[in-house]
């Protein structure tokens, strides 16, 4: 019989005893660690229902933000400021031409689905424009828009014309379009004081606020609620819950400080459950957005992870017990053969040593990888917030100079001495806009390094720059010296390659003192450029240049960007109404006889010139038209060439119907050929097209009647039909032929269009 000698059961028992003694410390570590990570896991659940409120909440404060840049941009629009600063009456050409105001506010209105009105008032002539057209407001208030309880006169004097700063009214119950809404009115109001020029509205239904926040309440249970400053509600989720909340106590997290989103401090018992409270206060207005959710729905993941985190520690101490064992019994041996174990074991540690130091140096080099990708990340979002400061300040938007002082020194932006505004501009340079845009980005990048300290360049919309230059002087190549926008447009030049100089036009706005009045120099600056753009002039042209006194009063720059733009678009009855309303001199009409047939004559072929540069395709035929005219009396040359721009529009009209019809047909063979590929989309049609994805589509569905998404999902679909009625392969196999990423989407779309499900449709088929 074998007997286990004295000093070996020694050893057995001292290594059990150690070995259980090495496992106290992992259990005692493993306890602490479950207790930080339940408290963590529970904290991160809660943050995250917290940030999806936030990030609702900064989507209702994008869609504000929109309605304020809508505000700015109209401000400053050339055709709004006609509007704003005429008292009327309007002739019939100008009221014709408010149109062009309804459709920019529907196209801001169609953006952005917070907005159920926008309107447009004008404080000198009473007038109202909103998105679908133009009256007086006696015939807007009441036969169109109302406010319950409150009458014509007082909403224009107290909503209108009161006050001069952006505000919110909520709680509102107002008609519109013969619908009625619970809602709240925007106001951002046009000038100040004696210059306030009117007031823009929108209406926010609080039916669609309510649907932007209903995320939450489908993930979590509970509502949503938004409240202004007073503690008013401007739109819940459900208003029968937000009154038992309210019922139940409002606790402290409602009102305390802070702008970022919070919440799990608080519980409230109503409606018989338990709801955890988050809010978050809107960084853009006075509103608080405030969501009560099911805390059992919340925390159901955290407890779970904690039971089965319990479970699996019991399993690993039992197993661990055993284990321990198991070893003790096995290595019980003696003490000579132990230590050869353990420096055998030492030998094999060198070499796993080793390979750890070596994934330590990667993870060095990781990280200092990382780091300099962060500081990259860091430059990019301060030269953005450099960029967003200098495009508010542009546009107007500081009205308190401490603020616009405090965020120059926090964008390192150097605004004293004098300034000035010089404007840039990439016109057509015979290639696609999308090219065009990214040579002419690219040569503001360049041209921003040769700028002196303290001057700064910055895109203002695709194919415009605004450059904020000191009002002093530069030296040039030959030693002589030019004024400093001079010398930003030369290195401006300089960046763009040969081919796209020519299209380069310049405009600078008069010097101010104060940083404050620079968007009065970024305004004279762009009108400036779009005198040079349309004169084909490759100089800076400064403020005030290049104007007569009677050029721009009979035959004005605004009239002939008139009949320029009827004849590109192909609009024969505008561009006749256009010819219509010009004066006629022989009958007294010209101001302080500044006007003759002559001049009317002169001014319609320089247009006619121009736009047969623009379309040579089109105005080919028409050019021995265009040099008899010169030949001509003034009243024939006038007569003639009114026959000639009608005529090139009636053309452009006929190219235009036949290049969108050819294009319609083009689109419709890509996706034909290309159907198979689960990337083709909007924005892979609009690439191999080389247009613009808005322009596209718009065009697309006005030939054919359909979206171009649409079109797509019909090729797959059919493709589908014929492979399930044909074909016996499997699902898997058929959506991927038909261009689908899963089966699951695959499913939904062929239910959607066909009615049935694929395998039931494969069952039906003969």
């Amino acid at each position: 019989m074998l007997r286990l000698k004295r000093p070996g059961r020694s050893i057995f028992l001292r290594y059990a005893a150690t070995n259980m003694a090495i496992m106290v410390l992992p259990i005692l570590l493993a306890g602490a660690f479950y207790a930080v990570t339940a408290r963590t896991v529970r904290d991160a659940v809660d943050g995250l229902a917290a940030e999806q409120l936030g990030a609702s909440a900064r989507g209702v404060d994008r869609r504000l933000q929109d309605m304020q840049r809508a505000a700015v941009q109209l401000s400053i629009d050339y055709d709004v400021n006609f509007y704003l600063n005429d008292d009327g009456p309007y002739s019939a050409i100008e009221e014709y031409d408010l149109r062009k105001i309804s459709d920019k506010l529907s196209s801001f209105l169609l953006g952005n689905d917070l907005l159920s009105m926008l309107m447009l008032y004008f404080s000198g002539s009473g007038y109202v424009a909103f998105e679908s057209g133009a009256c007086p407001y006696s015939s807007f208030y009441g036969p169109m828009f109302s406010v319950y309880g409150t009458s014509a006169e007082a909403w224009r004097e107290g909503v209108l014309r009161a006050g001069g700063e952006a505000r919110r009214i909520v709680g509102l119950r107002a008609r519109y379009a013969e619908k009625d809404f619970e809602c709240a009115l925007a106001i951002y109001p046009i000038g100040q004081g004696a210059y306030r020029r009117g007031a823009i509205v929108g209406m926010i239904d609080a039916g669609s606020l309510s649907r932007l926040l209903a995320d939450m309440p489908e993930s979590y249970g509970g509502w949503v609620t938004v409240y202004d400053r007073s503690g008013q509600v401007v739109a819940t989720t459900d208003g029968t819950q937000e009154r038992s909340l309210r019922g139940a106590g409002m606790p402290a997290i409602l009102s305390g400080p802070g702008g970022e989103a919070a919440g799990g401090e608080a519980t409230v018992k109503a409606a018989g459950r338990s709801y955890r409270l988050y809010r978050v206060r809107s960084s853009v207005s006075d509103w608080v957005y405030v969501a009560a959710l099911d805390e059992g729905r919340v925390l159901a993941g955290p407890r779970t992870v904690m039971v089965t985190a319990i479970l699996i520690l019991l399993a690993c101490f039992a197993i661990g017990t055993a284990a321990s064992y198991w070893f003790a019994r096995t290595n019980a041996k003696p003490v000579d053969r132990l230590i050869r174990l353990i420096l055998g074991e030492a030998d094999e540690g060198d070499g796993g040593a080793t390979s750890v130091f070596q994934r330590v140096e990667e993870a060095i080099v990781g990280l200092e990888v990382e780091n300099r990708r962060l500081e990259g990340e860091v430059v990019s979002v301060f030269a953005m917030a450099k960029a967003n400061f200098l495009q508010a300040l542009l546009a107007g938007s500081y009205k308190d100079r401490a603020r616009l002082a405090e965020e120059a020194e926090k964008v390192g932006v150097d605004l004293g001495g004098g300034r000035l505004v010089m404007m840039a501009g990439m016109g057509a340079a015979g290639v696609s806009v999308m090219e065009a845009g990214e040579e002419f980005s690219r040569a503001v990048e360049l041209a921003q390094v040769a700028l002196a300290p303290g001057e700064y360049a910055v895109l203002t919309s695709p194919g415009e720059a605004a450059f904020v230059l000191a009002a002093g002087r530069a030296p040039d190549r030959e030693g002589g010296e030019r004024t400093r926008p001079r010398a930003a447009a030369e290195a401006l030049r300089s960046a763009c390659s040969a081919d796209f100089r020519g299209a380069l036009s310049f405009g600078a706005g008069a010097p101010v003192e104060d940083a404050f009045l620079l968007t009065m120099s970024f305004a004279q600056a762009e009108s400036a450029r779009a005198r040079a753009a349309r004169a084909g002039s490759l100089d800076v042209l400064t403020h005030g240049e290049g104007a007569r006194s009677g050029e721009y009063r009979c035959y004005s720059i605004d009239l002939e960007e008139a009949i320029m733009r009827a004849v590109r678009s192909a609009n024969v009855d505008l561009l006749r109404s256009l010819l219509d309303s010009l004066p006629d001199p022989s009958a007294g009409d010209s101001p302080l006889d500044l006007y003759s047939e002559a001049d009317l004559a002169s001014g319609l072929r320089g247009t006619a010139v121009r736009l047969c540069a623009e379309i040579p395709k089109e105005s080919s035929a028409l050019a021995a038209r265009l040099g008899q005219s010169r030949r001509m009396s003034p009243r024939a040359a006038i007569e003639e060439l009114s026959a000639l721009l009608a005529e090139l529009a009636r053309m452009r009209e006929g190219a235009k119907r036949s290049h969108n019809s050819a294009l319609a047909e083009g689109i419709l063979g890509f996706i034909a050929e290309k159907y198979r590929d689960p990337d083709l989309g909007l924005a892979m049609v609009a690439d191999k097209f080389r247009m613009s994805e808005n322009y596209l589509s718009n065009l697309y569905k006005e030939q054919t009647g359909e979206c171009i998404s649409q079109t797509i999902e019909t090729a797959r679909i059919s493709a589908a039909k014929e492979m399930l009625a044909r074909t016996g392969g499997t699902l898997e196999g058929v959506s991927a032929s038909a261009g689908y990423r899963s089966v699951s989407s695959f499913r939904r779309a062929f239910k959607r269009v066909v009615g049935v499900s694929p395998s039931d449709y494969r069952s039906s088929a003969p």
